[in-house]
């Protein structure tokens, strides 16, 4: 869901080059690589305020897929967790 990274549920008008950050500032999206780490950061990651998105560099396909679909079955309206 695209607001769990930007914030927003839609595109801007003017399409993902006119995402405003969290002063108003134009923000672009961003896909980041972050460590992996099993305890700490397993899953991907949205931070709002930055529209950006970290992605743990995962040791192997069947672990990136684990974690991915986890992710993708949260009921996002119910639960917020991992979000910044």
């Amino acid at each position: 869901e695209l607001r769990s990274v930007t914030g927003t549920s839609q595109v801007p008008l003017g399409g993902f080059s006119k995402l405003a950050g969290h002063l108003g500032e134009i923000k672009k999206f961003e896909l980041k690589w972050v460590t992996y780490d099993a305890e700490t950061s397993r899953y991907p990651r949205g931070h709002t305020c930055f529209n950006r998105l970290d992605i743990p560099a995962f040791p192997n396909r069947e672990e990136m897929q684990l974690c991915v679909e986890a992710v993708l079955n949260i009921d996002v309206e119910h639960l917020r967790f991992g979000l910044e």
